[in-house]
C-alpha cells in the first residue's frame, strides 16, 4: 500500500507543477500585445495639412449627420471652396467603407 500511496503522490505534484506560474510575467497584462502606435503624419507643406484636416473634418461632419448633401449644400452656402476632387473623393471613401446611404444620396 505504502509503494501505491508513493506512486500516487508522485503523480499528482507531476500534474500540478504543470500548472504552476513559471514566471511572475506570466501575470503580466499583455498590453504592448493590443496597443498600436500612431503614425506620425507628414505632409508636403502647410497647405496640405490645412486640406487634409478640412476634409477630415467634412467626413466626420457627414457621418455625424447621416446625410452628405446637406453637409455640402451648407458649406457651398457658407463660401467654402469645394473642388470636384474633395467630393469625388469623399464619396469614394464613403464607398471604401461601404457606407451605401451616404454614397446613394
Amino acid at each position: 500500500k505504502s509503494k501505491d500511496f508513493v506512486k500516487s503522490t508522485i503523480s499528482l505534484t507531476k500534474v500540478r507543477r504543470k500548472r504552476d506560474v513559471i514566471c511572475i510575467s506570466m501575470l503580466a497584462p499583455r498590453r504592448f500585445l493590443w496597443s498600436k502606435k500612431k503614425k506620425k503624419e507628414v505632409f508636403k507643406d502647410k497647405e496640405d495639412g490645412l486640406q487634409q484636416q478640412n476634409w477630415r473634418k467634412l467626413m466626420s461632419d457627414i457621418e455625424e449627420s447621416g446625410s452628405a448633401v446637406s453637409v455640402l449644400r451648407r458649406r457651398r452656402i457658407c463660401g467654402e471652396d469645394l473642388s470636384r476632387d474633395v467630393v469625388l473623393g469623399t464619396v469614394l471613401r464613403f464607398k471604401q467603407m461601404k457606407k451605401w446611404e451616404i454614397v446613394c444620396e
